[in-house]
């Protein structure tokens, strides 16, 4: 019974929400939300990248580079 109740709550507060969230991206203050989220998930994921790249080299996994050998 207790699994019923906590799938009906997640349910209706998902709906909730996901209908609070669709009005607010509209306002002033939603875009400038979304615009700041935006730029401090691109600064993350772009660290992340440099920081998987720097590891690949280090670790001898990068791509195999080609020779000028004839």
């Amino acid at each position: 019974m207790f699994i019923v109740w906590k799938l009906l709550l997640t349910i209706l507060l998902s709906t909730v929400g996901n209908s609070f969230y669709k009005w607010f991206a509209k306002t002033k203050m939603g875009k400038w939300f979304d615009k700041k989220m935006e730029n401090i998930m691109s600064k993350v994921t772009s660290k992340v990248e440099h920081l998987e790249i720097q590891d690949d080299n280090e670790n001898g996994s990068s791509a195999p580079r080609k020779s000028n050998k004839p």
